[in-house]
């Protein structure tokens, strides 16, 4: 905080007339920051430039959206001009115990509250810390529960969590986790029907129940992740940790159908998401390396290992830090294909295992996550 200002509020300020920018500039250079579908949902520069003077003002902490393009605008890191998910939920918290607004503003910094919480539990998840972020999760919904805000995003995190606790676990115990992975998500689905993390909640839950081997409702989940995207005004949002564009779609459908034992369907998914990028949806390097992964799998299952080797090639050389935990989780599930019995003879096996083998040696620390983790 410097003063009553927040830290992140005076940043903003700091890197915009440090540029020599006025608030209108600002304003305009965020709507250029925008992809076309973004920039169509926003609201006038004027509009814009009013929410730049709360944002620096520390009247409201900009959604995920603003602060995607300040940081495009600027071009600096989220965690450089924000900060952590923890200092930001430490200035949302110092503001409550302050005890200096009215009954709408606290309403307004529990859903801030909450929706911290629920970000810093998947960012937990993704290094491993089941265990503070079920409790990040769980501290979120009570926010939400008090600020009266809807818990789609905070089922969210935590079906995430349950679904990944579930692959840690196995057998009996790991199933109780997919059921309530699916179960939270389907409550989200209910809170969400016309919100974009619908289509995040609804795809959640059909990779929690393929896990589960519920082929049905898996496969009703899907469905219902393409109809609540269908119904969005203006197409799916992608600059948001809870939108679920279509590649990302493909990939949940892709994995479902791995999980499925069904590679057809798994390379029409694959063929989508490659058609989506094609068409001008946003390419995401994890998104892409996992397609091209599944995409493998999919051909080996069929029993073309060069088709495998062709889709695999590009991600077996991806720098080191681009090797993060998902990534080598699925090259996992792939290497366990190719152990079978009918590959036992083929080079093109070996050296693909060989491959995957040198792949994981050289990835980054964090890269070294458990296996079957999913999207």
């Amino acid at each position: 905080m410097t003063g009553d200002l927040p830290s992140w509020a005076a940043r903003l300020r700091e890197e915009r007339t440090r540029r020599l920018w006025s608030q209108k500039v600002m304003a305009a250079r965020l709507r250029a920051a925008a992809d076309d579908h973004s920039r169509a949902r926003l609201p006038s520069t004027e509009s814009i430039r009013r929410r730049v003077r709360g944002h620096e003002a520390g009247q409201n902490l900009p959604s995920d959206l603003y602060a995607e393009l300040y940081c495009r605008a600027f071009g600096i890191t989220r965690e450089a001009l924000f900060g952590s998910a923890a200092a930001s939920g430490e200035q949302v918290q110092a503001l409550l115990h302050s005890g200096r607004q009215r009954s709408r503003q606290t309403r307004e910094l529990l859903r801030i509250e909450s929706d911290l919480l629920a970000h810093a539990s998947l960012l937990l998840d993704d290094i491993d810390r089941d265990g503070t972020a079920g409790a990040c999760g769980r501290a979120a919904t009570l926010c939400a529960e008090e600020a009266g805000s809807s818990p789609a995003l905070t089922l969210s995190a935590q079906a995430k969590t349950a679904r990944w606790k579930g692959v840690r676990l196995g057998g009996d115990e790991g199933a109780r986790c997919f059921q309530r992975s699916a179960d939270l998500a389907r409550r989200g689905v209910e809170h969400s029907s016309r919100a974009p993390v619908g289509v995040l909640l609804a795809s959640q839950e059909a990779s929690a129940a393929a896990l589960l081997g519920d082929a049905t409702r898996a496969r009703q989940a899907l469905r219902c992740a393409q109809d609540v995207a269908s119904r969005l005004p203006g197409g799916v949002p992608w600059l948001s940790t809870w939108a679920c564009p279509g590649p990302r779609q493909a990939l949940y459908a892709l994995s479902v159908a791995i999980r499925l034992r069904d590679p057809d369907e798994a390379l029409r998914a694959a063929a989508a998401a490659d058609a989506g990028w094609a068409s001008g949806e946003p390419w995401l390097n994890g998104v892409w390396s996992l397609i091209r992964i599944g995409a493998a799998a999919a051909w080996v299952m069929k029993g073309d290992l060069d088709a495998a080797f062709g889709e695999l090639g590009p991600v077996l050389v991806l720098a080191p830090g681009f090797r993060i935990s998902t990534i080598t989780s699925y090259l996992s599930d792939l290497d366990r294909l190719l152990r079978q019995r009918r590959f036992a003879g083929a080079e093109v096996a070996r050296n693909l295992r060989a491959e995957i083998a040198a792949f994981a040696v050289a990835a980054a620390p964090a890269g070294a996550g458990r296996e079957g983790r999913d999207v």
